[in-house]
């Protein structure tokens, strides 16, 4: 399985891949500046707790597992029965 062949998908990921970092920088309690240049004032949701801290490693360590067997279920799995 290789890259899509339109050449949308580079912007598209790059763009989702922002977005979801700021969701997750949104969770901790230093929020992000939503609405920067105009405001620096930070939006937080604060579900993670402190940037480095023990929620926050188990949230990624649980996004990286997601990860890793939605990667495999997507591509290993099929590639072993071509």
């Amino acid at each position: 399985m290789g890259a899509p062949q339109t050449e949308i998908w580079l912007p598209l990921a790059v763009g989702l891949g922002c977005l979801l970092h700021d969701a997750a920088d949104a969770v901790t309690t230093e929020g992000i500046p939503l609405m920067w240049p105009l405001s620096k004032e930070n939006v937080s949701f604060p579900v993670v707790g402190n940037t480095g801290g023990s929620r926050e490693r188990l949230v990624a360590a649980l996004a990286g597992l997601v990860t890793v067997v939605y990667y495999a279920h997507l591509v290993v799995v099929p590639a072993l029965f071509r």
